[in-house]
C-alpha cells in the first residue's frame, strides 16, 4: 500500500479537522482516507449539554439560529469505541465549562498513543483471518452439539417403538436426521451464527 513520507519522531505531523462530523459516516470517510497510506486517526468529541450550548450561543457575536443547534443534537452520533473498532482512539470532553490545561494535556497524551498505533493492513489481516477462524471453531462445535441433539431424539424415537416399527422406519429417520442437519449446518454457516445454541437446538428439533 501507499505511504506518506513519514518525518522523524521529533517533527510528526497532525492534522487537524475541525468539524461537527455529526454522523460516523463523516468521521469514517476520514478514517479511510488514515487507513489507505497507514496513518494514525483520533476523534476529539467535546460533549456539552443542549441549555449550555444555547447560552453559550445567545452570547455570540454571530449567533446561529436555535433550532439548527437543536437539529444537531437530535442528529449527532457521538463516537463509540464499542460498536465501531475504528474509534478507538477517542478523547470525549466535558465541555460544560472550559477546556483546561488538564484537558489539553489528555489530547496529547492520546494522540501519542494513537500515533504510536498507526493502522496495519498486516495486522488487519490477522485480526480478520483469527477472528474467521474462531468463528468456524464455534460453529463446527455447535454443529456438533446439534448432531447429537438428533441422535439423542432418534434414539429416544426409536426406543419408544417396537422392533417391527423400528425396521420400518429406521431409515426415514436416518434419512430425515441427514436433511435436517445440512439445513441447520448451511443457516450456521451462514449466520455465523447470530442466535444462542439453545435457539439453534428448539429449531432443530422442531425441522425433525
Amino acid at each position: 500500500m501507499p505511504n506518506l513520507p513519514r518525518t522523524s519522531d521529533e517533527n510528526r505531523v497532525v492534522l487537524l479537522l475541525d468539524d461537527n462530523f455529526y454522523y460516523s459516516s463523516m468521521r469514517y470517510t476520514y478514517f479511510l482516507l488514515a487507513k489507505r497510506y497507514g496513518l494514525s486517526f483520533l476523534s476529539v468529541a467535546c460533549r456539552c449539554p443542549l441549555s449550555v450550548c444555547l447560552s453559550r450561543n445567545s452570547h455570540r457575536s454571530k449567533s446561529v439560529p436555535d433550532h439548527i443547534i437543536i437539529q444537531m443534537e437530535q442528529k449527532i452520533e457521538w463516537p463509540n469505541p464499542q460498536i465501531n473498532r475504528w474509534e478507538k482512539h477517542t478523547v470525549m470532553l466535558d465541555y460544560s465549562s472550559l477546556l483546561t490545561p488538564s484537558h489539553l494535556q489528555m489530547i496529547l497524551e492520546s494522540i501519542t498513543v494513537a500515533m504510536q498505533e498507526p493502522f496495519s493492513y498486516a495486522e488487519e489481516t490477522t485480526r480478520l483471518e483469527r477472528s474467521d477462524a474462531d468463528r468456524e471453531i464455534n460453529a463446527q462445535s455447535l454443529i456438533h452439539g446439534l448432531d447429537a441433539v438428533l441422535r439423542s431424539t432418534v434414539g429416544q424415537m426409536m426406543a419408544a417403538n417396537d422392533s417391527e416399527w423400528k425396521a420400518k422406519h429406521s431409515g426415514l429417520m436416518s434419512r430425515l436426521k441427514s436433511v435436517v442437519m445440512n439445513k441447520m449446518r448451511a443457516k450456521i454457516m451462514k449466520d455465523h451464527p447470530k442466535q444462542s445454541p439453545e435457539e439453534y437446538k428448539e429449531q432443530t428439533v422442531s425441522l425433525f
